[in-house]
């Protein structure tokens, strides 16, 4: 992985250029209709590592039973069903997963069964294997100044592409990432946030597969063709300078998430972050 450090937020273009440059070249040396579209992050301390929720949910470095977890989310369906006031449909038995797992194609290459059901389980707030990107740096970057912790001198941007023109390799136990795309039926902050996923999985005995930390995941990642990561690091006093411009993009609280309390986060900050109240 390259880190970047950026002084200022206004830096923050010319280096997004540079990305861009770089997957070029990467386009030029290897098949250009293989180099997969970037993918970007944001998070408000630039010493967190990349972790999903079910990671923290469970233990830092600590890895989760598929089928286990598919288990898990079954039986709490009913109950989200009720309280939710939806009917959550084409979603596969305990049977059927099993099966999936165990046809000996590779999981989840082909697709990852319940997906939408599990990026609606993510959106909500649930514990997820699914690491959430966006496709807009911008919108990153904004995820990244939203709410900095007072002990953070520095907030990050990562850029990740999954497959830079030579396929992907790996072995079956050893952690690896796959990316799952924009095209569900999902909660419209799915689509406000041009959002699109990674998970992080590890083959074992008798076709028995685990969720494991992604950031395991980049660490057995063979070569320079695969998984590559690039995090842009920026100091988190330049929050209102970077949140002020954002907001001239329309890229706030309300446009990303669409509901009442993120209205009032994105008026409240209009009227209280700005320079009468200075």
């Amino acid at each position: 992985m390259k880190t970047l450090d950026i002084e200022s937020w206004h830096e923050f273009s010319d280096t997004l250029r540079e990305l861009d440059a770089e997957r070029e070249k990467i386009r030029s040396g290897g098949n250009s209709l293989n180099v997969s579209s970037f993918l970007f992050r944001g998070q408000a301390n630039a010493e967190w590592p990349l972790a999903d929720t079910l990671e923290r949910a469970v233990g830092k470095g600590l890895r989760t039973d598929v089928l286990q977890y598919y288990g898990t989310i079954l039986s709490v369906k009913p109950e989200i069903e009720l309280f939710a006031g939806q009917t959550l449909d084409d979603i596969p038995s305990y049977q059927d997963y099993q099966e999936t797992l165990q046809s000996g194609r590779p999981f989840p290459h082909f697709g990852l069964p319940a997906y939408e059901y599990m990026v609606h389980l993510r959106h909500h707030g649930f514990p997820s294997p699914l690491l959430d990107w966006t496709r807009s740096p911008y919108i990153a970057a904004f995820f990244a100044f939203d709410e900095v912790p007072s002990n953070a001198g520095r907030v990050a941007i990562y850029a990740f592409i999954e497959d830079a023109g030579r396929g992907k390799s790996g072995c079956a136990d050893e952690p690896g990432i796959t990316t799952h795309g924009p095209y569900i039926k999902g909660h419209r902050r799915h689509f406000l946030q041009q959002a699109e996923y990674s998970v992080c999985t590890v083959g074992g005995a008798d076709s028995s597969y685990k969720y494991a930390p992604h950031e395991q995941g980049f660490a057995a990642s063979r070569g320079e063709y695969q998984d590559v990561r690039w995090k842009i690091t920026l100091p988190a006093s330049e929050r209102d300078t970077a949140l002020k411009e954002l907001e001239r993009m329309n890229i706030t609280p309300y446009s990303l998430f669409g509901s009442r309390e993120s209205l009032m986060k994105t008026i409240g900050r209009r009227e209280f972050e700005s320079e009468r109240y200075a």
